[in-house]
Formats: C-alpha cells, sequence, structure tokens
C-alpha cells in the first residue's frame, strides 16, 4: 500500500471502504538493518500517517541487527509494557500480543495432545433453567487461528468496550430477592432470573437492572452458545457458566425473526450463524471480528439494519433503516426463507480473508425449501430436492450430508459447489446399513459431522465403508441403551442395556386348541364362520372381512419386550396375526411358522388373527407370548430366555453409550438361547 526508504520519510495510508479494523505489522529495513516499529491497531478512517501514530522518526532508531539481536522497538514501552497492560487506549505492546499468540499455541497442542490420547474433544456443560432449541460448546483454541486474531483485535471493537456488569456471576435465583441471598451477593453483581427467564445485574441496596451483557469483556475462551426459541445466548464455560453475552430476536435486530422462532446455531472462527422460520425469517449471520450483523434471504441477502450492521453493542437496537450489500454471508439469496439447520466449515483450499486472517468458510442452509450452499467465493448453490429439509453437516473429508424433514431421508453428496446439485449417496431405513431402526416411528431431527443422526427417538451412529456401502457400521443409542457397532445386514443386537439382572424364561401365555371345537379363548368375528377344528383354531372368514378372531392376553409388564409364535396350518400365504396395541406383528407369508416382537404398552394386549381376503379358511395352532430380550437392530427380533441368564456389566460403572458387555451367565439348560 506503501513505504519509505529514507529517515524522516513516511508514506500515506489509505484504508479500504466497508472494513472495520486493520492490524499494520511495521518494520524498516537498511542493508542488513531491520528496525521494528512493532503491531499497530487501527480503525477505519481517514489518510494516517505513521509518523503521527509512532511519533517518532525513523532516524531517531538505532540501528539494530536482528540476526545477532532480537527485535529493536520504535519505544520501549511500545515493545515491553506488561502483558494486558494498554499503552494507549486500546491499544497493546508486542510484549503482549507475542503472550498471548505464545498462550495459544500451547493450547492448540494441549488440544490436540488430548485429542490424540483419546480425551473427548467436547466441553462438557450443565444448566438449568433454560428451553434450548439448540445448543453447541467450542474453544477459542480450536479455531483456525488458535484464537490469537480474536485477541489482538477485540479491544477496538464495539461489543468489546460495551457498558458490563461491575459484579460476579450468581448463577440462578428465582427473582431480586433470592439472588441477593445468595453467597457473597452485592452491589453490580448478575443473575440468571429463573421465573422470567431474563438477566439482572442488582443495583445499590435493592432494585435490579436487565442486562445483556456478562462481566468479561474479552470473547470466552471456552464458551456454550444456547438458542431459544426468541434469543441467543453465549455463555463463559470458564466462569462457571456465566452468561456472556445475549440477543433478543426481533424484526429489527440483529437475530432477525418474526416471534419464537429460531431453529439452529453454529459458530466458527467467531462467526455465529442463526436459522429462523415465520413470516419474517432467513439467516442471520454475526461476525464478531467484523463487528457486525447481517441477514441472508432468498431474495433480500446481505442486508442489516443500520443500527447494528458495524456495531454488534447494538444487536438488541431498533435500526430505523435497512442497509445492503454489507457482505459475509454470500453474494445471493438462500433458497427458501424458512431455515430449519445450519453448518459450517473451512474446506481445504479456502481462500484467507484479508482483514481476519482465517479461511473463508463454506455455509450448509437447510430450509423448507431445499438446501443451499454459500459457497467461499460468495456464490450460493442450491439443491435439486425442493423438500424441507430441517439437518445439514459437513463431515471430516468435506462431503455434506442432509436430511429430509418428516421422514427417515439422509443424503450426501461431494460436490455441491453449483446450482441444481444432487445426492450421490442415500440412507433410509431400508437401505444397508440401516440408519434408522423403527422407520414408522422414527423421523430424522438433525445430524453432526462425525456423522451422528438424530432422531424422534434416539441416534444413529454411522461409520461408512468408502469401498463397499453395505459394509459399513452403525451404532444406535438412546438415554437407556446402546447397541454397540453393527456391520452391514446385522442379524441381530442383543443385551445392549445395562441393567444388571437375571433374565428367566416367562411364559404368558400358550394356546394348542386342544381337542374338537377348543376356541381356548379366542372370539370367532361375528361375520366368520368356526369350522370346529381338531387340536387346531380353524375358520373362515365372512363377505367383504378378513378378521378371524381375537383374544386379549393379561400379565405384561409395559416396557418389557415379548416374543409371539404361532403355527399357520392352513392356507399359511394368506393368514397371520397382529397385536393391536403394541402395533406389531407378522406380515402375510409363505411360511407355515410365524413370529414376531412387540414391546407392551399396556399390561394386556388385543392379539387379532386375519386373512388377507374374505371368504378364506384358515388354521393357526401353538400360539404362545414369551418374555424376550430386546433385539436393538434393525431386525427386531427378540431373544427368547431359556432357563435363566444373569447380566453383569463387564466396565464397573461403565456408563451408557459405551458399548455393553456382560459376564457371569448361570446356565440352568443346555438350550440357552433361542434365536428367532
Amino acid at each position: 500500500m506503501g513505504g519509505f526508504d529514507a529517515p524522516g520519510d513516511y508514506a500515506n495510508f489509505k484504508f479500504l471502504p466497508n472494513s472495520r479494523h486493520y492490524l499494520v505489522k511495521v518494520a524498516a529495513t537498511s542493508g542488513t538493518k531491520t528496525y521494528s516499529l512493532g503491531i499497530i491497531q487501527l480503525v477505519d478512517g481517514p489518510d494516517v500517517r505513521l509518523e503521527d501514530i509512532l511519533s517518532v522518526s525513523v532516524a531517531s532508531l538505532p540501528a539494530v541487527d536482528l540476526n545477532a539481536a532480537q527485535s529493536a522497538s520504535l519505544a520501549q514501552q511500545w515493545a515491553e509494557e506488561a502483558e494486558d497492560l494498554a499503552v494507549t487506549t486500546g491499544k497493546y505492546s508486542a510484549l503482549h500480543h507475542s503472550a498471548k499468540s505464545q498462550a495459544s499455541a500451547a493450547d492448540a497442542l494441549a488440544s490436540a495432545q488430548a485429542a490424540q490420547a483419546g480425551d473427548p474433544p467436547a466441553l462438557s456443560i450443565t444448566m438449568t433453567g433454560y428451553t434450548p432449541v439448540d445448543v453447541l460448546t467450542g474453544s477459542m483454541a480450536d479455531w483456525s487461528d488458535g484464537g490469537v486474531n480474536m485477541r489482538m483485535i477485540q479491544p477496538s471493537l464495539s461489543w468489546y468496550n460495551e457498558a458490563r456488569p461491575s459484579g460476579s456471576w450468581l448463577g440462578e435465583a428465582a427473582d431480586e430477592t433470592a439472588a441477593r441471598a445468595l453467597t457473597g451477593a452485592g452491589t453490580g453483581d448478575y443473575y440468571h432470573n429463573t421465573t422470567d427467564g431474563l438477566f439482572y445485574s442488582l443495583d445499590a441496596t435493592s432494585g435490579e437492572t436487565e442486562i445483556f451483557r456478562g462481566a468479561r469483556q474479552g470473547f470466552p475462551e471456552e464458551y456454550a452458545v444456547v438458542a431459544e426459541a426468541d434469543r441467543v445466548i453465549i455463555f463463559d464455560v470458564n466462569d462457571n457458566n456465566a452468561m456472556w453475552m445475549a440477543f433478543t430476536a426481533g424484526t429489527t435486530t440483529s437475530i432477525y425473526v418474526s416471534a419464537g422462532n429460531i431453529n439452529a446455531v453454529t459458530m466458527v472462527d467467531g462467526f455465529m450463524l442463526v436459522g429462523t422460520s415465520g413470516t419474517a425469517s432467513g439467516l442471520s449471520a454475526v461476525h464478531f471480528l467484523f463487528d457486525g450483523a447481517v441477514l441472508n434471504q432468498s431474495t433480500g441477502h446481505n442486508q442489516a439494519r443500520d443500527s447494528w450492521v458495524t456495531s454488534l453493542a447494538n444487536r438488541n437496537s431498533t435500526g430505523t433503516a435497512w442497509i445492503t450489500g454489507q457482505g459475509f454471508a454470500g453474494s445471493a439469496g438462500i433458497i427458501q426463507d424458512d431455515v430449519n439447520a445450519v453448518a459450517i466449515t473451512a474446506l481445504p483450499d479456502a481462500p484467507i480473508n484479508q482483514t481476519t486472517g482465517m479461511p473463508e468458510p463454506t455455509i450448509a442452509v437447510g430450509t423448507n425449501g431445499g438446501t443451499s450452499v454459500i459457497n467461499n467465493d460468495g456464490t450460493v448453490a442450491d439443491s435439486n430436492d425442493t423438500n424441507d429439509h430441517n439437518s445439514v453437516a459437513f463431515l471430516a473429508n468435506s462431503d455434506l450430508f442432509f436430511g429430509r424433514a418428516g421422514t427417515d431421508w439422509v443424503f450426501r453428496t461431494s460436490d455441491y459447489s453449483t446450482d441444481g446439485f444432487a445426492s450421490s449417496i442415500s440412507y433410509q431405513n431400508t437401505t444397508i446399513p440401516s440408519v434408522n431402526p423403527s422407520a414408522a416411528a422414527d423421523q430424522i431431527q438433525g445430524m453432526v459431522s462425525n456423522v451422528v443422526l438424530a432422531w424422534n427417538t434416539g441416534l444413529t451412529h454411522l461409520k461408512e465403508n468408502s469401498a463397499t456401502l453395505a459394509s459399513g457400521m452403525v451404532a444406535y443409542q438412546t438415554s437407556d441403551w446402546f447397541s454397540g457397532w453393527l456391520a452391514g445386514d446385522i442379524l441381530g443386537a442383543w443385551l445392549a442395556d445395562t441393567t444388571v439382572e437375571t433374565l428367566t424364561a416367562s411364559n404368558i401365555a400358550t394356546h394348542t386348541f386342544a381337542g374338537t371345537g377348543n376356541l381356548d379363548g379366542w372370539a370367532v368375528a361375528s361375520t366368520a364362520t368356526d369350522n370346529s377344528g381338531v387340536d387346531v383354531l380353524d375358520v373362515t372368514t365372512g363377505g367383504g372381512s378378513n378378521s378371524v378372531a381375537t383374544r386379549t392376553i393379561a400379565g405384561l409388564t409395559v416396557g418389557q419386550t415379548y416374543i409371539v409364535k404361532f403355527d399357520r396350518v392352513l392356507n399359511t400365504n394368506t393368514s397371520a396375526i397382529f397385536s393391536t396395541t403394541s402395533g406389531g406383528g407378522s406380515a402375510y407369508t409363505t411360511d407355515s411358522t410365524g413370529a414376531f416382537t412387540f414391546t407392551a404398552t399396556a399390561t394386556s394386549e388385543l392379539f387379532a388373527m386375519r386373512a388377507n381376503t374374505s371368504g378364506v379358511q384358515v388354521q393357526f395352532d401353538n400360539f404362545s407370548v414369551d418374555l424376550a430380550d430386546p433385539d436393538r437392530s434393525v431386525k427386531g427380533n427378540g431373544l427368547q430366555v431359556f432357563g435363566s441368564l444373569t447380566k453383569a456389566v463387564v466396565a464397573t460403572g461403565a456408563d451408557p453409550g459405551q458399548t455393553q458387555f456382560f459376564q457371569d451367565f448361570t446356565i440352568s439348560r443346555s438350550e440357552v438361547l433361542a434365536i428367532l
């Protein structure tokens, strides 16, 4: 941009428009000599003269050979002022920035070492009194530059210098009285009111003031972001999960939504994205390093209210006008305004942003009209599938996963940079491996990048086999059990919970219809005919009906799994038995022996015999209901116990979510298990 080449000469620097902050590293060289002038922080403005900033001429600098000695500063204070002590307002010494960089490098190394050692990378937090719709945790050490740029630039940002409470975080309390009763509570301390959900700072003696910032000035080193229906809150994990910054949602604030329809949040490198839906909705993009926010919609993209476009201190303020063309959220609109899910990544070949020094992100946006991808060059590509998409995630290899709302369909593609992109691979309940063990009940709710798919009944961990997809593995997980890894077209997965118990054979009911015309308690349908079979139930369905007979079986335990077995003696390809209360049943088949597994939802269950058409004679025999251990695979075939089976967890204290194994089997019969 400019320079000087003689003592006393200075160059003027003209800064680019629409930028907010600059980091200038200045050095002068003469022959083999190098003069280090340190790091200067500047804000947007008119031409700047180095002489005015440094207040010293180059001629006054001693000639120092940096090959023999380390950097000589323009002035000792600029070089050696202690860490966190400003030389002038908002400006710090080279020593300060060096210390911050070293700390970041140390943190990044420790994080990498911990990951290599197998420690869980995610932060663990516990908070009460919130109703989240989406949550994420993160660390500045995991950002592209380890958080160095944020630490350097934030003293000149509006949110860094906005008003903050003078006291300490108190945690949760039901009201002001309860907050003041907490140990050590005093003037300026702040808390979360669990009655109205807001945050307050305690006034002197009595009274309180609603606040939207915590006491910490800089961006939290470790943070948790909680999106609720009508606000987004960032917490400082290292300060007992204190509220650090709160965003209120509205049609004039930086989180744009009409009312209570925030759906998703994600953040990387200080770039936070919030998806909303409803009559006023879209993708709200909040950039802490740019100190501003913009809104991306299908027709009005990259616009912002004049109040918060260049000042996040005004993030919750009411603006007076819209300003367009503000950048960092794509050069075109997303496919549809109702945003259900958001994901962000930095591709390996991503260009570097000259202001932040970080890679330009690629953003996936799942909407009610398909998925849009905002590429790192600002262009926007839309999927050819325009159904509702409620989940998106980037994989470690940069592939994109997206899921279709209201179904068990999930898709994957590696080519999403051009408009009309399609999936190259799809998964659902019927694929091998099956990503969903219960398609009738489960619908995709979300996903994360490693790949974990969230359903309305649990999680599916997917480990793909790139050479042969059918040889991939899945692991199903709920709050009560974990299946372990299941390969390909698995036969079954049993004993997958952590309950220490003894399973003992338990027959609930057995009907052999012994004798002539013995219905054994089954009630023949009113339109059907009892043929008085010998040692079988022999019934002919009536005209216009396929019902045969019904019976209620009692003695069940809610939540327990049972196996139903029966023989079809006549017309085996046209008859079946169903458990009508729990929805279990056997499909029509040519097999003479039928069996199915169901989980009791009541202490009694109504079973119905049926034919697939009317006027058909069918015969059933040897009906039985027995206790079983549930099959956690997609097959759903229960494991019937003969005799007894004692379960004990191998690893004492092992938690759900880890593969469980069992030992100490007590065998009372030579035939222990029967797998159907």
